[in-house]
């Protein structure tokens, strides 16, 4: 059995869609809070990111079981989602793909697994082939040792749930079940509760030794020192660990499961920010006299004070359609309301190019090939390249004339947004005027500043300076926060707008930027949300809404 065909068609509920079609529709469905719990219990821990995804995958399996489809192929399915090279399928978590194939018959393991093996090695598909292996009978203990050892640096007991990682242990011979008890422990300096989690699942498969207590207490501070061997062993056997309640939860899943579960009703309540989003997108102030709004090479070519007459007219115009005379001033290049710091930058019209271009991939390239094997450069480099699907395809967009704030927007709660966006005037940027203001008249480079990658000193400089680094369009910080647009999420450009509007829907708002929504960075890429091009793949959208305030503009 070979994995899927993604562009296969298949019909759920008399609609008929392409697997890929599938996968994506389901990702902008909420799944049901028992769904959530389900993930749960089949995950160690994770947070939103996991249990979603993880609730959304197995609802979508007890669609296609419905429809007839084996198990196999439903797990071959989330296999061929992980290896997709476009990068813009929701695969599923690593633990709960690993239950889908372990629900497969055996031959449908064994066919997954060769399907996978012929493909080049990455820690997704090395995770699948060892999943695979866990429950073929024919693989000896050795050989699934041997099939561990890409994935020494690996979590295991995150990537494979907790009844896969059970299954291995019982598989592997007890000096082999002890060496990757201890290879688990020496990953990384964790928490005294994670690794308890990890003792969970040894307890009763790894002998517990004098060398290997000895070596556990060595690589991991696991507990504080003790004054002999056999005081440390009475500790680590009598400590209570967290073994799963009735409920089937571990203590660290629970935080986790509430988190999410709140979540998702903010989420379910803020399933009207989509249509009212999108509404407000049609509000224009209407401004005669001002050509040079038109294009952004018109605004360049404008004197200084033609400019300031425009923004003049801009501010009266603003002024009559709120029925208030004073209720906006022009400051400096800027429109400001009465009251308050907001300042808004007056933004000429354009057209640009939407998308990573090729310059700006091979720029990326040539960065990932000269950083090659510093720490985490999957993350910081080869993850990027492999989303470039997100960011595709790139075409000629044409923006039209718009009021943005300089600065980035407020945190609001969804039902809060919602509000602001009835009461007007302001709206949400579309995702093509959120890009064209970020990359500042600039089109083709990574960056408002150029080619060069931006680094944590290039954002503690742009929060120093604020307005003084503001880019050519009078805009700053535009990717430091995780600022929300009025677009339905997708993954990619396929299909999307060309005039300026939003993409339309219901489901998840687009979410750009957040470089510094938590800093100092972690070095696993968060350097790439400062990039014009670069789309966030999550689609939690309403855990932070940072909201950029913008007024569009008509010409007559």
């Amino acid at each position: 059995m070979a994995l899927p065909e993604l562009d296969e068609e298949v019909t759920l509920d008399g609609v008929t869609r392409t697997l890929r079609e599938l996968v994506i529709h389901h990702a902008r469905t909420l799944p049901s809070d028992a769904r959530v719990r389900e993930a749960a219990v089949i995950l160690l821990r994770g947070g939103q990111h996991n249990l979603v995804p993880g609730a959304m995958w197995l609802e979508l399996a007890d669609q296609l079981g419905g429809a007839g489809w084996t198990e196999g192929r439903i797990a071959g399915l989330a296999v061929a989602c992980f290896v997709d090279r476009t990068r813009t399928l929701q695969a599923p978590p690593p633990g709960v793909a690993a239950a889908l194939i372990a629900r497969a018959a055996e031959v449908e393991r064994a066919s997954i697994r060769e399907a996978l093996e012929v493909l080049p090695s990455t820690p997704q598909r090395d995770v699948m082939v060892l999943t695979c292996a866990i429950h073929e009978p024919r693989v000896s203990a050795a050989a699934l040792w041997a099939l561990t050892d890409p994935l020494a640096n690996a979590q295991l007991d995150a990537v494979l749930g907790v009844d896969v990682l059970r299954a291995l242990y019982a598989r592997l011979e007890p000096e082999q079940r002890a060496e990757l008890f201890l290879r688990t422990c020496s990953i990384e300096p964790l928490h005294a509760r994670n690794s308890q989690e990890v003792l969970r699942f040894v307890f009763d498969l790894v002998p517990l030794t004098d060398a290997v207590v000895e070596r556990a207490m060595a690589l991991r501070a696991l507990l504080t020192p003790r004054e002999d061997l056999a005081a440390r062993r009475a500790w680590l056997e009598a400590r209570e660990v967290m073994l799963p309640g009735d409920d089937g939860l571990t203590a660290a899943i629970r935080p986790s499961l509430r988190v999410t579960l709140e979540h998702l009703d903010d989420e379910r309540l803020a399933e009207r920010l989509g249509p009212v989003a999108e509404a407000a997108c049609a509000r224009r102030i209407e401004v005669a006299g001002a050509p040079e709004l038109g294009s952004l090479e018109a605004w360049r070519a404008a004197s200084d004070a033609r400019r300031a007459e425009i923004t003049a007219a801009v501010c009266a115009a603003l002024c009559a359609e709120v029925g208030k005379a004073s209720a906006f001033r022009v400051d400096g290049a800027t429109i400001a309301p009465a009251k308050g710091k907001l300042r808004l930058a007056l933004v000429p019209g354009g057209r640009f190019r939407r998308g990573l271009s090729e310059r700006e991939e091979a720029r990326l390239r040539e960065l990932a090939e000269a950083r090659r094997g510093q720490p985490n450069h999957f993350e910081e480099h080869v993850a990027l390249l492999e989303a470039v699907g997100t960011m595709r395809p790139v075409v000629e967009v044409e923006v039209p004339p718009l009021l943005i704030g300089q600065a980035p927007g407020d945190h609001r709660a969804p039902a809060a947004l919602v509000r602001w966006l009835e009461k007007g005037p302001y709206r949400l940027p579309t995702e093509a005027e959120w890009e064209y203001c970020a990359r500042g008249g600039r089109d083709g480079e990574l960056t408002a500043r150029g080619d060069d990658p931006p680094d944590a000193a290039a954002l503690v400089a742009m929060k120093k300076l604020k307005a003084r680094g503001a880019n050519d369009l009078g805009v700053w910080g535009v990717g430091l926060l995780p600022e929300v647009c009025a677009d339905l999420h997708a993954p990619s450009y396929d299909d999307a707008p060309t005039d300026g509007s939003p993409r339309r829907g219901a489901g998840p708002r687009v979410v750009r930027g957040g470089a510094a929504h938590v800093f100092p960075w972690q070095q696993v890429g968060e350097w790439q949300l400062l990039l014009s091009a670069v789309r966030s793949s999550q689609r939690e959208w309403e855990t932070d809404l940072f909201c950029r305030p913008v007024i569009g503009l008509r010409l007559r």
